[in-house]
């Protein structure tokens, strides 16, 4: 992985040696063309309706916890897949955790 390694003089003032080597690696790269829920556009009166109509004691009465929970799980799950809209974030400049703080940190270090 690591091919053609140099030592080269010292770096600054200080007693050590700057060192210069090839990384044999593949760089290749995929986009993520994984769709994920887009929260923020969900349809959150009409999941809170479907809760409503869920008989919680028929769906979870008798099952031990463990399976509760499993149930409980499945049916939210199922309230994602009917309430929240998939899609890419392919129309985004930034990364997703590229904030309003991270944006000015960036351009504040590039004026300096």
């Amino acid at each position: 992985m690591v091919n053609d390694v140099r030592v080269l003089e010292h770096l600054a003032n200080s007693d050590h040696n700057m060192l210069v080597w090839n990384l044999i690696c593949d760089a290749s790269r995929t986009k993520n063309q994984k769709l994920s829920g887009k929260y923020h556009k969900a349809d959150y009166g009409s999941m809170r309706e479907w809760f409503k109509c869920i008989d919680w004691e028929k769906e979870c009465g008798s099952l031990a916890v463990e399976e509760m929970w499993q149930r409980f799980c499945s049916i939210i799950n199922q309230a994602i897949d009917l309430f929240v809209p998939l899609g890419t974030n392919k129309n985004r400049r930034n990364p997703i955790w590229m904030n309003k703080a991270a944006k000015s940190a960036q351009k504040y270090k590039s004026r300096m």
